[in-house]
């Protein structure tokens, strides 16, 4: 008899693996997109991704595009808000592989 349990438990559990699995493997991870904006058609836009695929993105109403540009250091004042992307050298330091300059009226979520 505890053998026909087991045997019930391990089935049962087995079903249930089964229907979760497909689910999980149908959500699909956020990524940030990178590239150029190839157009606009509607609430579509066909960007050129940096290793050149095209994607064809469909645009929600409310969404939010930021852009980025060059600047000079010399842009960067005293008090403005900035963050770096930076690589661990061996001497201790960190080398800095991008800084971002945020707009006065746009600092990242948990700012300041």
């Amino acid at each position: 008899m505890p053998n026909t349990v087991a045997r019930f438990f391990s089935a049962t559990i087995a079903c249930a693996l089964l229907n979760v699995l497909p689910a999980t493997a149908q959500q699909q991870e956020l990524a940030p997109i990178r590239g150029t904006i190839e157009s606009v058609d509607g609430s579509v836009v066909t960007i050129k991704s940096r290793n050149g695929s095209d994607l064809k993105l469909h645009i929600p109403d409310d969404v939010q595009v930021r852009g980025l540009s060059s600047i000079a250091l010399s842009d960067i004042k005293s008090g403005s808000f900035i963050g770096v992307a930076g690589m661990p050298q061996e001497d201790g330091t960190q080398k800095a592989l991008s800084v971002l300059l945020f707009p006065e009226v746009l600092p990242p979520s948990g700012a300041r």
